[in-house]
């Protein structure tokens, strides 16, 4: 009987020292800085954003962040329902979102979460193919940031700026807005310090390989080092590798685009995923697999990228 309850005793005091690590573990993993308990249900809710199910720990979480008054844990849990209204594609409720989120980040001093409401809406109307809005949404983010002597928001609007651009396809003013956002990133002297310049420099890159004129082909691979070079994380250094595989597809160099292919990770649908598909495509093509190219190019949304994809079918 003694020996059953030493037993159990000791079960239960291993299982509470596992639950004290794993929040120890969670607290020193807390790249917000905000409080723990939040910080958990920040996981919670970001694991299923893509669903409803997070709108409820949202909920709890705000709560939470009101009563201890947690300001920064408030405007990074209010983001979270960009992701799920982006995803269903509910302007109506992504613009409530946004505006909540860019009145609290505005009165707290959290001006990241401001502008990041604001790539939300962006890109969701380009998405939906409202070039228009945008447009206006970027020239309204840009006001705000310039106005405020905002760095980062000033960064990060001309950054929107290029891909309205891109969408337009006038590369010439898309890549004259990314040297701008670059310009500005390295003349900051705050930047630098607490952002990355990598995904600017691959997202650049990419236009001046997709450019007719020669030339233009030669600053990209300075763009695709400086990319590689200035990577603080896995996402930097994964977009800058699948940037430069797209350069050496266009240059039809098999063996250095297989050297930086095979460094992603293609996992689940990457097909899905419109920085791999031109990739997928070229490898599909140089394996002479047409049904896959065929697959791969009726994924995209982009009409002319669908179309050089068949014509290099048929």
């Amino acid at each position: 009987m003694q020996s059953n309850f030493i037993r159990n005793l000791s079960i239960l005091l291993s299982s509470i020292m596992l639950l004290l690590s794993s929040l120890e573990a969670a607290s020193q993993n807390n790249p917000y800085g905000i409080d723990d308990q939040l910080y958990s249900y920040y996981l919670k809710a970001d694991a299923v954003k893509y669903s409803a199910e997070c709108l409820s720990y949202v909920d709890t979480a705000i709560t939470i962040a009101t009563r201890i008054g947690d300001k920064k844990g408030e405007c990074v849990i209010s983001c979270i329902p960009l992701s799920y209204y982006f995803r269903n594609k509910d302007t109506e409720n992504i613009h409530l979102v946004a505006d909540h989120v860019r009145d609290i980040s505005k009165r707290y001093g959290y001006m990241q979460y401001y502008h990041h409401a604001y790539g939300q809406e962006i890109t969701l109307a380009l998405n939906m193919g409202r070039i228009r809005e945008a447009l206006d949404l970027c020239n309204e983010q840009l006001a705000v940031a310039e106005k405020d002597v905002d760095d980062y928001g000033i960064f990060t609007a001309y950054k929107n700026l290029a891909k309205v651009h891109q969408s337009r396809s006038n590369t010439t003013l898309a890549l004259a807005a990314y040297n701008k956002a670059i310009n500005y990133f390295n003349q900051s002297d705050t930047l630098s310090k607490s952002q990355s310049i990598s995904q600017a420099y691959s997202d650049a890159a990419r236009l001046y390989i997709s450019d007719s004129v020669e030339e233009k082909k030669d600053s990209s691979y300075m763009f695709l080092q400086k990319a590689l070079e200035t990577a603080v994380s896995s996402f930097d250094s994964t977009r800058a590798y699948a940037s430069i595989a797209y350069y050496y597809s266009e240059l039809q160099d098999e063996d250095n685009f297989y050297h930086y292919f095979q460094k992603l990770d293609l996992s689940g649908r990457p097909e899905t995923n419109p920085l791999y598909r031109p990739l997928l495509v070229y490898d599909a093509q140089l394996k002479r697999d047409w049904d896959k190219v065929l697959e791969y190019v009726n994924v995209s949304n982009d009409e002319s990228s669908r179309l050089k994809g068949l014509s290099d079918v048929y």
